[in-house]
């Protein structure tokens, strides 16, 4: 089995950039049609826009999603690290050990 070395930094800047992605999703909106409605060709346009919005819904979701899950993994690194390093302080300090 191979070794997990994780940096909580790393974590860190990828849920900031997971968290930039999704915002620009949201800015980027729903394209707009300007052409008028009853043309075949505006229909066609306007079922294609939904289906984009509808996948930058799901793509602004999934990307929030992995940067919450990339914070909490983030925190529960620098905890644990923090843990071991009083663990190893208290052996290091303990007279006669």
């Amino acid at each position: 089995m191979r070794r997990l070395d994780v940096e909580p930094d790393g974590l860190g800047g990828l849920a900031q950039h997971c968290s930039a992605l999704a915002t620009d999703l949201v800015a980027s909106g729903a394209p707009q049609s300007a052409l008028p409605a009853f043309q075949a060709t505006a229909q066609a346009t306007q079922m294609l826009h939904t289906s984009i919005s509808t996948v930058n819904d799901v793509m602004h979701a999934r990307l929030m999603n992995t940067a919450a899950a990339l914070m909490t993994s983030e925190a529960g690194y620098r905890d644990n690290e923090a843990v071991s390093a009083g663990t190893l302080s208290a052996i290091i300090t303990t007279p006669g050990t």
